[in-house]
């Protein structure tokens, strides 16, 4: 956005939506491994919690650090907080739901 339309990212609010939340996204070693491979240590610690051998993932944090760290104020990022999984009656989930789900959809404006 900054490239294309000269948007000064300190001014740029961003909103992360409804998605699966750190109490239900639970993955296996090889996908850690993975989420290991994409991020830095720092954000890592901040997000990867292991409990009895499992491990959750905190996506919405992950994606706030990672603003943060490209420019965004953290005070202009605003999480909804809601799990999809947990909310499956108000949201579709592929935890929940499997192949037989809906998708989101988000609109953006420019102003």
């Amino acid at each position: 956005m900054s490239a294309m339309y000269g948007s000064e990212q300190e001014e740029m609010i961003v909103g992360i939506g409804p998605s699966i939340g750190p109490c239900c996204y639970e993955v296996n070693g090889d996908i850690k491994k993975e989420f290991n491979l994409s991020f830095n240590d720092d954000i890592i610690a901040k997000v990867v919690k292991a409990i009895e051998n499992k491990y959750y993932i905190d996506l919405w944090e992950a994606n706030k650090l990672t603003l943060i760290e490209n420019g965004i104020k953290g005070s202009l990022i605003e999480t909804s907080e809601c799990c999809t999984k947990c909310n499956s009656e108000r949201f579709f989930s592929h935890r929940n739901m499997g192949v037989d789900r809906g998708s989101q959809v988000a609109i953006m404006v420019l102003k």
